[in-house]
């Protein structure tokens, strides 16, 4: 049961400005983005984490980019602060920071969203990605 209570008010007057946000982002794969993913419900993952004020406002979380589907759309992963363990997560540094990827977590989303580039991972750290992520649909 969760004991807080979800500031969806302020996330349903959000949601119109980031419908009619510019769409003149520069996403790539393999790039980490604060994104808003909002509030949401039940065990969906919600944005809220951030250590930057504007951006608590904006109900973001780190995002990894998984695949680019086009111009305006992604999969991502979304990411935690918190270091877990099991087939659904994956850690990583972030910052300089111990984080996980949520796997059970992935979701389509559109470039709207997107706040601010984090940075981008390597090539061979992607690849261990997908891997995982293959390992864990497969299952």
């Amino acid at each position: 049961m969760v004991n807080y209570l979800k500031d969806f008010v302020n996330w349903f007057i959000l949601k119109p400005n980031l419908d009619v946000k510019n769409l003149s982002l520069k996403i790539a794969e393999r790039e980490i983005w604060r994104c808003s993913v909002g509030v949401n419900v039940g065990t969906e993952i919600d944005g809220k984490n951030s250590t930057n004020q504007i951006e608590k406002k904006l109900f973001t979380r780190p995002v990894l980019i998984l695949k680019k589907l086009s111009q305006y759309s992604i999969i991502g992963i979304p990411l935690t602060r918190s270091s877990k363990i099991g087939t659904w997560y994956y850690p990583i540094k972030l910052k300089d920071e111990n984080s996980s990827l949520l796997f059970s977590k992935i979701r389509m989303s559109d470039s709207r969203r997107f706040q601010r580039k984090i940075e981008k991972i390597s090539d061979s750290e992607f690849e261990k990605i997908k891997k995982k992520l293959i390992k864990f649909i497969q299952k």
